[in-house]
């Protein structure tokens, strides 16, 4: 098929190996402390209010005044959530002369303070940021219900009198939104590739669409999972008959091992009895999608290695068109509202078709694929992600 009038960007793709941890989609909470307890000194002026905004307001606690002079206090963080995924720590300050300066948080797991940064800091105010406490973050919140309590020390010592002054202090925290989303969960789709036999593979999403392997199409098992299909880059395909494909919002996976990139390459393709649909392509070196080439093509482009599995999705959202590599959406998007009718038109992996929806077939794919789905649907970015971390099981 012919390429043209398109929007591209181009990206170096990092090496990848066959092991991938899926993300979930979350969402970041910054909070403030609700309140302040002075452990040693005296509390000067000011109260929690002050910590909430860089603006030169600050809480105030005098140190003790005979022997080693400390001023420590702790910030109280409440109702934090304890099925936190990440934390950080933020303060900013500073002292009535240089002192010892150290940013503790409390582990309720072992009831001690755990140190986060210790430095010298004097009347010049320091932001300290992105403190990340070891371990388990929950372990930094109180109880076992849904939400607990959060300390964050500031202590600070030195030989003489001095005044600790807190402007800001805060963290920063990612919960999750709802449960992991389930691999596969939907799908119209569901290839494995794990026969290792035959010249058909099973559609394991239970729609009973099964793919049948042409053109001398082998088994491997140097796979991401179990076993993988061998496409030859000359007579190789994979088809599934009249598989149902929506006209409208979709999305289609699959793991690439891409073993030549000299040429334009066919990966996945559907296309209506008029040539109109899609298709995700390696370009030379690049994945591109297309859409209904005829009238306004739409590339997004990115760069694929040789001899390295990589994780390629198609999504169309309305008509907003995205390709994701690895599970990373790429910058550039298509826009295309197309409503495709597919009607009985076959699915195709690693063949382009250029007359009608089965005809002249070009563009043959030399490399290995395995892990193929494909939904009516839009995924939403944390199921696809959990799709790449995922094997495809009946």
């Amino acid at each position: 098929m012919a390429h043209g009038g398109s929007q591209s960007h181009n990206f170096t793709a990092p090496a990848t190996s066959t092991t991938y941890t899926a993300t979930y989609q979350s969402t970041t909470t910054t909070q403030f402390p609700a309140s302040v307890t002075v452990l040693t000194g005296t509390l000067a002026s000011g109260t929690a209010a002050a910590l909430t905004s860089d603006d030169d307001v600050y809480l105030a606690v005098n140190s003790t005044t005979n022997g080693t002079r400390t001023a420590a206090w702790y910030g109280s963080f409440i109702n934090v959530p304890r099925n936190l995924t990440t934390l950080s720590v933020n303060y900013k300050g500073n002292n009535s002369r240089n002192c010892t300066q150290t940013v503790a948080i409390w582990r309720w797991t072992t009831s001690a303070w755990v140190q986060l940064d210790s430095r010298t800091v004097g009347t010049t105010e320091v932001a300290i940021n992105n403190l990340t406490p070891t371990g388990t973050p929950s372990d930094y919140v109180s109880g076992t219900g849904s939400t607990g309590e959060l300390r964050v020390r500031i202590q600070c010592q030195t030989t003489a009198n001095l005044t600790n002054r807190g402007d800001l202090m805060n963290i920063v925290y990612d919960t999750p939104v709802g449960p992991p989303p389930v691999p596969g969960a939907g799908s119209l789709l569901e290839y494995g590739f794990n026969e290792g036999t035959g010249t058909t593979s099973a559609d394991l999403s239970g729609n009973n669409h099964p793919a049948s392997l042409v053109g001398g199409v082998t088994w491997t098992p140097a796979s991401v999972s179990g076993n993988a299909v061998q496409l030859n880059g000359t007579t190789g395909y994979v088809s599934v008959a009249n598989p149902g494909l929506s006209g409208a919002d979709f999305t289609a996976s699959t793991w690439l091992f891409l073993t030549r990139n000299t040429v334009f390459q066919t990966i996945m393709e559907a296309l209506d009895p008029n040539s109109l649909g899609w298709e995700v392509g390696s370009g030379g070196r690049r994945a591109d999608h297309a859409v209904d080439e005829r009238r306004a093509p739409a590339d997004d482009d990115g760069d694929v290695p040789l001899n390295t599995w990589t994780y390629i999705t198609l999504r169309r959202t309305g008509a907003l068109w995205e390709l994701f590599l690895n599970g990373v959406k790429q910058p550039a998007t298509g826009t295309d509202g197309t409503f495709f009718n597919f009607g009985s038109c076959p699915f195709f992996i690693g063949v382009d078709a250029d007359a009608g929806c089965t005809g002249s077939l070009n563009g043959f794919l030399q490399g290995r694929l395995d892990e193929v789905r494909v939904y009516n649907r839009s995924l939403t970015d944390a199921e696809i992600q959990a799709d790449m971390g995922a094997p495809v099981t009946p």
